[in-house]
């Protein structure tokens, strides 16, 4: 059957430089397509320097990078093709709203901004993962999806596909809205045709922040010559004039997106979010994602409407309803352009504790001072006193009658706040039939206070909840409360329970509850006690085919999440004999493969083949799978490198190669990027590592053989789930076995060294990791400290350095790992010869 007679053209519904976009519909699936096909070429307004052909083949080969991005905030790709009229892209079909329209109507209160933030960024971080950059980052690329729930959800649209010149190809001139749109958004170095980034997007973010707490652009013009100009000057009016009812640290992160020189900026998405999340965070310790941060008191509205906004105007500020994601609590990453801010351990305990009794009493007086009223009847009725002695007891004790009492304040009626006060004392409380008595009073409620009582259970660890919630997400349409739900299992269910998430996978067609199953069954296939058990049936389900698209994909993503010898022998098979355009996705799931083990086959497929997509695929899982911790030489490190460079097909896979080594600081490092620094093209990549590698040289501590290297000289890598709490300086919240720590010292003395890591168990022991120094690797596992607080130091072994230098030590979990790895505060090596 052709791909003309699966996807009906509907109707035309918009159209760009080099595109139009259709509604179709699939008749294979049954359902509503977009269809984006690319102009004929005498229609097309490809730039010079890309022509329409090329412009479409590299739309096809970046759009099958783009299908791997199963993320629930950037557009899905569902399907590409050619036919006689050309190749065409076939994506999900959205029904909302450009941000831009819905700052029509007033701009974002500070609630809803912080959600904003936490969408955008989260898709970019995706994407940065895979080395994209976007590059027409605007409002009318992000679509707003209002869902039942009154919440709202983000997509961003034409991920990858506006521009694929090797160089940005600018406008000079005011030729149409299209081109204005894009320019207020742009970054300076995209007017000067310099080398893009991360960075760039991080500048492009920053101005539509800008935009949506004030409705005006920061850098503006009557011409887009005077645009430009307003970009490469940074003339813009600071934020803080238009909103100072934002918190100062809120319009100093907007404007650290915002500075001129790339070097100032947040280097990555993960970054400036880190940042981010840090300072809105209410809570110091998070016991599981689930956990939501604490939110203050929307100022109120100014009665001036965006339109009417000038330099010296306020702005409206329009509540909308938000949905709440958990911030990763305990970390404190740089603040901007400064170094890390050390917050007193005590102090911030201590706030982590008393959080919610001091934001509710002060937003009580606040409120009442200001004329409102946050609990309609007054301090006399005994009802609202009863409530205010549970919310500021320090120790909530209750039973099955305080959890009903309290949970008559989650009717209608009642504030966010409240509501939000009930659910922090009913995580908190203690005492006979708590549990039991959530359980049996949760199918009374419905839409967000069924979710926020699911949020209560995991948090309390109620793991006779479980079956309850397997039996939202099997019947459930809500898609928040099966992903909570899921969220749940993953962190109390029986590992033997995976199957039925195996099950219900399959024809799921959210694609966040898709992605939370893919989450769920991640973490309870890696706690089984053998390879078998943890990829067998997975494997088995793959082999036995008949699986749409979209299923086959999941399954190897978990596989590849999985890792394992079985796993690893059924993608060779999948590299070896399955059809081309299925070899991508196998690339695709070995982009999250767990350790090293697959990167031969990789390097073998990618040296082999001819397929652009292929090579495209196989560099950048080669170049994630060169930084990951693991035992060998530096001679071993350079053979990877070079054949990096040899599989990669195209400048921007070849310039991941400065990326990793941009992060080794070693002599032979800036040696080795040093033989390209003449090269025309990769030259100022290379000088730009070079600098990179001499400052980190510069920054190495020496190690006092016998003294602790600990939290806040080490560094994260890897996927997310590992933070350096500031509080308890130590890595805490460590629940990814595919995130790392490390610390590079400074060695004077050879010899050998004992290792030993000071170490807690938060919830459960049995996590097995590696420490990998240089090419001698050791073997452990997580003991149990009787809890998270009660530190221990574990000898792991002992390791031999033949020389002084500089080295580095990683402590890597490995496959088989518990739902939470460890706490730790440090490594201490002790000389022995």
């Amino acid at each position: 059957m052709s791909e003309e007679r699966r996807y009906k053209i509907e109707e035309k519904i918009g159209a760009g430089g080099i595109g139009a976009v259709y509604q179709a519909y699939d008749n294979h699936l049954g359902r509503k397509v977009a269809l984006k096909r690319m102009l004929p070429p005498e229609a097309s307004e490809a730039s010079e320097e890309t022509g329409p052909v090329e412009a479409a083949e590299n739309l096809m080969n970046e759009a099958k990078v783009l299908s791997a991005l199963q993320h629930p905030n950037i557009v899905t790709v569902y399907d590409i093709g050619t036919d006689d009229e050309g190749g065409f892209v076939v994506m999900e079909l959205l029904d909302g709203e450009t941000l831009d329209e819905t700052i029509g109507r007033g701009v974002l209160t500070a609630e809803d901004f912080g959600e904003v933030v936490t969408q955008t960024l989260e898709a970019m971080i995706a994407a940065q993962d895979l080395h994209l950059v976007h590059r027409d980052l605007k409002p009318s690329n992000i679509m707003v999806i209002w869902l039942p729930s009154e919440k709202f959800q983000l997509k961003i649209l034409d991920f990858g596909l506006a521009k694929f010149s090797k160089q940005p190809s600018v406008q000079t001139s005011d030729q149409g809205d299209a081109i204005m749109g894009s320019i207020y958004f742009m970054a300076p170095e995209q007017f000067e045709r310099g080398e893009l980034d991360a960075r760039t997007d991080m500048y492009s973010l920053g101005c539509i922040y800008y935009y949506t707490l004030t409705g005006q652009y920061p850098f503006r013009g009557d011409t887009a010559a005077q645009v430009m100009a307003s970009h490469l000057q940074g003339n813009y009016t600071p934020l803080e004039k238009y909103r100072p009812d934002l918190p100062p640290w809120v319009t100093e992160w907007v404007m650290w997106l915002l500075q001129r020189q790339m070097g100032d900026r947040p280097e990555t998405a993960k970054q400036a979010l880190d940042y981010y999340n840090a300072q809105t965070s209410g809570l110091a310790e998070a016991r599981v994602a689930a956990q939501a941060p604490v939110q203050a008191v929307a100022a109120p509205a100014m009665q001036v409407t965006a339109a009417d906004l000038d330099d010296s105007a306020g702005v409206q500020v329009v509540q909308a309803p938000s949905a709440g994601a958990a911030p990763p609590p305990g970390y404190q990453p740089p603040k901007p352009g400064g170094a890390a801010a050390r917050k007193s351990a005590a102090s911030a305990g201590k706030v982590s504790k008393t959080t919610w009794v001091v934001i509710l009493v002060s937003a009580m007086s606040i409120l009442l001072i200001g004329g409102y009223v946050l609990i309609k009847r007054g301090a006399e009725n005994k009802r609202q006193n009863e409530l205010t002695r549970i919310l500021e007891q320090e120790e909530k004790i209750g039973d099955p009658a305080t959890v009903r009492f309290l949970l008559e304040f989650y009717g209608p009626g009642n504030s966010k706040l409240v509501k939000d006060g009930v659910s922090q004392a009913l995580s908190e409380m203690k005492g006979d039939g708590v549990n039991e008595e959530l359980v049996r009073q949760i199918d009374n409620f419905s839409g967000l206070e069924r979710v926020a009582l699911v949020k209560i259970l995991t948090i309390r660890g109620h793991e006779d909840a479980v079956p309850k919630f397997l039996e939202y997400v099997e019947t459930s349409k809500d898609p928040e409360l099966r992903q909570h739900s899921l969220n749940g299992i993953r962190l109390m269910g029986d590992p033997d329970q995976a199957g039925e998430l195996l099950a219900i996978l399959e024809g799921t067609e959210d694609d966040g509850v898709r992605q939370a199953l893919e989450r769920a069954l991640v973490t309870m296939y890696r706690a089984q006690d053998s390879d078998q058990k943890r990829t067998g049936a997975v494997i088995r389900r793959l082999e036995e085919g008949n699986l749409d698209a979209k299923d086959q994909q999941s399954l190897l993503r978990v596989l590849g999440y999985l890792g394992g010898d079985k796993a690893l022998e059924f993608f060779t098979n999948a590299l070896n004999n399955w059809p081309k355009e299925n070899q991508f996705d196998v690339l695709s799931a070995l982009m999250h493969w767990p350790d090293h083990t697959a990167a031969p086959m990789i390097a073998e497929l990618g040296l082999s083949t001819d397929e652009v997509t292929l090579k495209a695929g196989a560099a950048r899982a080669y170049a994630r799978l060169i930084k990951i911790p693991a035992p060998r030489k530096p001679e071993e490190t350079k053979q990877m490198l070079d054949n990096l460079w040899s599989i990669a097909d195209a400048k921007r896979d070849q310039s991941l190669l400065f990326d990793i080594v941009a992060r080794i600081p070693q002599d032979w490092a800036s040696e080795y990027v040093g033989t390209y620094a003449e090269d025309k093209t990769f030259g100022p990549y290379a000088k730009r590592a070079q600098e990179t590698i001499g400052k980190a040289i510069g920054e190495v501590p020496l190690l006092i053989p016998g003294e602790m290297l600990g939290a806040p000289v080490a560094k994260t890598d890897g996927a997310g789930g590992a933070y350096i709490g500031e509080d308890s300086q130590a890595v805490v919240n460590w629940t990814d076995p595919q995130a790392w720590v490390y610390w590079d010292f400074i060695l004077e003395e050879a010899g050998s060294y004992a290792v030993a890591l000071t170490m807690s168990s938060k919830e459960e022991a049995g996590s097995e990791f590696n420490v990998i120094v240089g090419d001698q690797m050791l073997s452990g596992a997580v003991r149990d400290t009787r809890g998270e607080d009660n530190y221990i130091d574990v000898e792991i072994g002992t390791v031999s350095f033949e020389e002084p230098g500089i080295y580095r030590i990683a402590v890597k979990p490995t496959g088989m790992a518990k739902k939470f790895v460890m706490n730790l505060r440090g490594v201490t090596l002790v000389k022995k010869s």
